[in-house]
């Protein structure tokens, strides 16, 4: 498969963020898709590799490529727990955003094991921490919380009570402190084939009125969700 050409960045009439420049294109929008690239080498081989995404628009046009470093013997020993780096890149190859995940375990409910045992994910701009996403424990919902780079609370994004997975779209809820709705994050049903043989998933995700800082941090959330839920999990048991 040929990937998406880069385009220059998106520009439809908005006035520039407040935030860095090279994040312009993201600042504008309210809503994106977050799509794998299918790998074929993957499919034919079942052997893992580095995944590769693409960040579109709403009308399609893709604004940044994301790539995950990870070594080929984490891939194959740790499966979908593995220590890894995403980076989102500009259209010259820049990378802008660092979303780093350590080697930590998964599948414990324990909250007394809370956080040695929890999934997290840094998320740093340009070199500067902005916050991180840090799974939280329960026996029933999918819970991930967002923080600042304080290392305050500021979302909680819920799934729901329990997965159904086979031909339907997947919603988690973004929630602020009160308990409001603030937006979405959708795992698209791919079709009974592409769910069969591979595990490139495209996500939809909708946060309006969201400062800039905090769209990086969902995002990051949405990688956190994809790699905890719906990739290949056959390595790490």
């Amino acid at each position: 498969m040929n990937d998406v050409v880069m385009t220059q960045p998106y520009d439809h009439g908005f006035s520039k963020s407040q935030g860095p420049r090279s994040l312009d294109a993201l600042a504008r929008l309210n809503k994106v898709e977050l799509k794998q690239k299918i790998s074929w080498c993957e499919v034919m081989s079942g052997c893992e590799i580095a995944n590769r995404f693409w960040l579109n628009t709403p009308e399609g046009e893709t604004i940044y490529h994301c790539r995950e470093h990870s070594s080929l013997g984490d891939r194959l020993c740790c499966g979908n727990i593995r220590p890894l780096t995403i980076t989102i890149e500009d259209d010259t190859g820049k990378p802008i955003v660092e979303i780093d995940r350590p080697l930590k375990c998964m599948g414990c409910c324990c909250s007394c094991c809370y956080p040695s045992c929890t999934q997290e994910m840094s998320v740093r701009i340009e070199g500067q921490d902005v916050g991180k996403v840090e799974e939280y424990p329960t026996w029933w919902y999918q819970v991930v919380n967002v923080f600042d780079q304080a290392g305050n609370k500021i979302y909680k994004i819920r799934g729901d009570s329990c997965f159904t997975f086979c031909c339907n779209d997947i919603p988690f809820q973004i929630m602020d402190l009160d308990g409001n709705q603030v937006g979405t994050i959708t795992k698209m049903w791919k079709g009974f084939c592409k769910e069969a043989f591979t595990d490139a998933d495209t996500f939809i995700i909708e946060f309006p009125n969201m400062d800039i800082n905090h769209k990086v941090l969902i995002l990051g959330a949405t990688f956190m969700l994809d790699f905890m839920f719906f990739e290949k999990q056959d390595n790490n048991n």
